[in-house]
């Protein structure tokens, strides 16, 4: 209110000098001094009229109170969304995992043979909705990742299947893979930073507990890929990194490593999203 008045205070001033002074004082003269001026109404209509002319300025100062402080509470609550959605995702990152991988299982590699649709460029990979048997009820998400290959030269296909869980406290409706990165083997490959081709993430509802199936699908026509993929000790090493959507539209990040072997064994690690390129020791 202060802040109102402030602002208009010259113009709130001379409105009421001239609506409660100025105005009654020129038509009391105009009825007691000039002979001149004929009216079919009295002074004291005239001063009625006055007076609902006043009301009316009330009314309109009334009125701009009322919009300014409309806009300062419309502030305000922008301000407390902003900050309710920022302590939100402070309280989500506190909470990592957001996202958990259950179930992984690792499939053999196999030889392509054939034509691939939907398979990315060359470090890059892009996420479709596969049905097994056309059915809405075993839908799965694919993550197809080519590693190092031309499309029309894919030679190998190591697949892993897990799911995504949600363990945290709020519904998330969107899950976004920002990149998955082919962790390294020390002395035989590099580290390989895939970048999303496309648009498009996982999206579906999670309640809390809910899952999602995945297939991660690797693409790669160079042997010693699949000689590491078949090594009972090596497997398969990789990062994801996500973006996390709830149903409030709060986003919070987490990365997600993981590494299979074909014995059976497995770790996942979470994090905060720090980027970091390493390498893995073949044993």
């Amino acid at each position: 209110m202060k802040k109102i008045f402030a602002k208009y205070k010259w113009l709130l001033i001379a409105l009421l000098m001239i609506s409660i002074i100025a105005v009654p004082m020129v038509v009391n003269t105009l009825f007691k001094f000039s002979s001149n001026f004929s009216a079919e109404w009295s002074a004291g209509d005239a001063l009625s009229y006055v007076s609902g002319l006043q009301a009316l300025l009330g009314t309109i100062i009334l009125g701009i109170i009322t919009v300014e402080q409309g806009q300062d509470a419309q502030e305000v609550n922008r301000r407390l969304s902003e900050e309710n959605n920022r302590l939100q995702k402070i309280m989500a990152q506190k909470l990592l995992p957001a996202v958990k991988l259950t179930n992984p299982s690792c499939k053999p590699t196999v030889l392509h043979r054939g034509a691939l649709s939907y398979v990315p460029q060359s470090k890059q990979f892009r996420i479709i909705r596969s049905y097994y048997g056309d059915s809405v009820q075993h839908e799965t998400s694919e993550i197809r990742v080519n590693i190092d290959s031309l499309v029309e030269e894919i030679k190998y296909i190591k697949t892993i299947e897990f799911s995504l869980q949600n363990i945290s406290e709020s519904i998330i409706r969107h899950i976004q893979v920002d990149s998955v990165d082919i962790v390294g083997f020390q002395g035989k490959t590099e580290l390989v930073e895939c970048r999303k081709f496309g648009q498009g993430g996982i999206g579906t509802l999670l309640a809390t507990g809910d899952s999602v199936d995945v297939s991660l699908k690797l693409y790669s026509n160079n042997a010693i890929y699949k000689e590491l993929w078949d090594d009972d000790l090596a497997g398969v090493a990789v990062v994801m990194h996500l973006t996390n959507t709830t149903i409030s539209g709060t986003t919070f990040s987490e990365y997600i490593e993981f590494g299979m072997q074909n014995n059976g064994h497995y770790h996942i690690n979470y994090g905060e999203p720090l980027k970091q390129t390493g390498q893995v020791k073949l044993d």
